[in-house]
């Protein structure tokens, strides 16, 4: 697809994933809201991946497996990278990455917080759950941010579009209590359940009711506190994005409020904010864009952190491997990590290792060309099979330390 027909694909993607966004959208300028509408097609893809759904609706009760998760870090790899993937959403995520700039770092973020939920995590304390918070929505406010013009070394004012996205998502999680439960998630920290003595596995027992809409409320009030300070990073944009972020904090905070004046009511059904109190949001955030912004201190909130992320350990490494490398291998086939390589025709199908090799790249955010090519032997020769031969085999344990050693050294 063409730019044109990607923003088309993505102005139909936000309007059936999100009424809301949807509406705050259109107060951009012409080539900001199209950017934001193609990063929102991104988000909704990947979170529909995750979650086994269909733009937000129909969530699986299954969580993703890992090689979906890869696949998800290896579309997006190469969409960021210029390649066209033949996937509409995310060939719209490389067009605004070309674009803007995107940093890969950002991207990688959102798909750990779509990792967590694939391995059935839960947050143990309120640090834990404002970090799962910052992976599938605070890393889209700061992307979102700079899409609309701010700086990537901006801190301060991406830590702003950061509190967003945390306001967002504790917004989706109070209103959303039920839901997850339903599907055998719970984003409550454990820590919070036990001060209130609610077990994790039937945190909706009619008998600590009352217990839950405490914390439900809890989440609201946690909420409200991010979008104020989020508000004073939205003075850093021009002012219709900053009239749009303004009609969008307004009306997904209304949800936060309305789920907390329900007083357990969310429990029992799902809250929604009709149109027309949109509609006042959207006139009454063109007056707030206009006037002086109220200085909001950041002491005491959750702070994200800019440095890249720790390494796993070799042994994650090792295990992370050789558990990618087992989906390749015909059923019950065990794997040897000292002898099976890449010229094993054990796989189940004949052409397997573009696919192998490249959900390791993606994942690894590596090139494995240094241990892969030997001799006169090319990429694309090996990956096809030719009659060419590599000089020698590669191993598993092979993979892991060039990955190690290669990721020390950053």
């Amino acid at each position: 697809m063409n730019r044109a027909k990607l923003v088309l694909h993505a102005k139909a993607s936000i309007d059936r994933g999100s009424k809301s966004f949807a509406l705050a959208s259109k107060l951009f300028a012409n080539q900001p809201r199209e950017r934001v509408w193609m990063l929102y097609a991104w988000c909704r893809q990947c979170d529909d991946l995750a979650d086994g759904q269909e733009h937000g609706h129909g969530m699986s009760a299954t969580p993703a497996s890992e090689k979906t998760i890869a696949l998800m870090r290896m579309l997006t790899r190469r969409a960021m990278g210029g390649e066209q993937t033949g996937k509409p959403a995310f060939d719209a995520m490389g067009v605004v990455a070309q674009e803007c700039r995107l940093p890969n770092d950002l991207a990688d973020d959102v798909i750990d917080g779509f990792a967590l939920d694939a391995k059935k995590w839960r947050p143990q304390s309120e640090n834990d759950l404002y970090q799962y918070c910052y992976h599938v929505a605070g890393a889209v406010g700061c992307m979102m941010a700079i899409v609309m013009g701010v700086s990537p070394r901006d801190h301060e004012t991406l830590d702003r579009a950061c509190d967003l996205g945390l306001a967002f998502q504790l917004s989706n999680i109070a209103r959303d209590v039920a839901e997850d439960a339903a599907a055998g998630r719970c984003y409550l920290p454990a820590d919070w359940l036990a001060e209130m003595r609610i077990d994790p596995d039937d945190i909706m027992n009619p008998a600590r009711r009352d217990a839950l809409v405490q914390l439900v409320a809890r989440l609201c009030d946690l909420a409200e506190q991010y979008e104020a300070s989020a508000r004073v990073g939205a003075a850093q944009l021009p002012f219709r994005s900053r009239w749009a972020i303004l009609a969008a904090a307004g009306i997904y905070g209304d949800i936060a409020r309305a789920v907390r004046r329900s007083n357990g009511g969310s429990l029992d059904q799902r809250i929604i904010t009709s149109k027309a109190a949109k509609v006042r949001w959207i006139l009454k955030a063109f007056h707030q864009s206009t006037l002086p912004t109220r200085a909001v201190s950041r002491v005491g909130l959750w702070q994200r952190h800019s440095k890249k992320k720790v390494q796993a350990s070799y042994n994650e490494i090792h295990a992370d491997i050789c558990s990618i490398t087992k989906s390749y291998l015909k059923k019950n086939e065990e794997i040897d990590p000292n002898a099976l390589t890449l010229t094993e025709t054990s796989m189940d199908e004949e052409d397997w290792h573009l696919d192998y090799i490249q959900e390791i790249e993606a994942k690894y955010s590596i090139c494995l060309d240094p241990i892969l090519l030997t001799g006169e032997v090319n990429r694309v020769g090996l990956i096809k099979k030719s009659e060419q031969s590599v000089a020698r085999d590669l191993t598993v344990n092979e993979i892991v330390d060039f990955i190690f050693k290669s990721k020390s050294k950053n």
